[in-house]
């Protein structure tokens, strides 16, 4: 017994980054299980959605409120809401899905969670690259104003999707109304984050109101890097950050208090 004791000791651990490369690649492997048609899932659902609105735009008259090709405007205001609505969903599940992990390897859920944002952060990224490069290519617009703000603008609706959608797959953990409910509740968020208007056009009372929400931040602010000479009405950069660490710190608490009373749902 001894013996095997001590060679248990000198088993060799894994460094954190290599846990979080073994991860990433396990979730790869699960989420586009389906070989090339699952990878190309990922453009053909923004694709649909970003030609339906436009196509919609089209039907009933309406003219882009910037002076841009409609599917480009539709596309700086969809692919921040799907980075942050898919990160959302991808955190959410991921942490029930590979529970036992924590049991069977010393692999903490800090990992488990970082592991599947990174994987998302990269799959949105160069979804939308490919699409924004794309629709460059075929309308002939102009390439973004100021590249660094595009990029921090998809980057907030990243992080708003990654530090959220923990916290719920951790609340999840011990309540199984509550993973029920949120996917109904942020279904309002494709209209009131500006997907397909821009803040500039609402009313004051109401850009007051919608200004709580990060994700409107985070699409302006892609639009403001994309065109030039546009302003919006909201597009604070310092608010989505203070809304990710809230939900970071948030998440640490609630954690430790299910933790520390065992109250997860599932059993192992």
């Amino acid at each position: 017994m001894l013996n095997e004791l001590n060679e248990q000791k000198v088993v060799p651990q894994s460094t954190v980054l290599e846990r979080i490369s073994a991860l990433i690649h396990r979730e790869s492997k699960t989420r586009f299980s389906g070989g090339s048609l699952g990878h190309l899932w990922a453009f053909i659902t923004p694709i649909f959605w970003i030609s339906l609105v436009t196509f919609t735009f089209e039907l009933i008259g309406r003219q882009s409120p910037i002076f841009v090709d409609p599917m480009l405007f539709v596309a700086t205001g969809y692919l921040p809401y799907a980075m942050m609505r898919q990160t959302i969903t991808s955190q959410s599940r991921t942490l029930i899905a590979n529970r036992y992990l924590k049991y069977i390897t010393p692999t903490s859920i800090s990992e488990i969670s970082l592991a599947s944002a990174l994987l998302e952060l990269f799959n949105s990224f160069f979804t939308s690259v490919i699409i924004f490069g794309g629709i460059l290519f075929l309308f002939g617009a102009p390439a973004p104003f100021d590249l660094t703000k595009v990029i921090l603008g998809m980057f907030l609706a990243w992080g708003v999707g990654a530090s959220f959608g923990t916290l719920v797959g951790v609340i999840g953990s011990a309540s199984d109304t509550f993973a029920r409910v949120v996917p109904i509740v942020l279904r309002p968020l494709f209209w009131i984050s500006g997907v397909f208007y821009t803040s500039n056009e609402i009313p004051t009372g109401m850009v007051d109101l919608l200004s709580y929400n990060p994700l409107f931040h985070a699409i302006e602010i892609t639009r403001e890097g994309f065109f030039f000479d546009y302003y919006a009405k909201i597009s604070d950069y310092l608010y989505p950050l203070m809304c990710i660490l809230i939900f970071l710190i948030l998440t640490n608490i609630i954690g430790n208090m299910i933790e520390k009373n065992k109250l997860f749902r599932h059993r192992i």
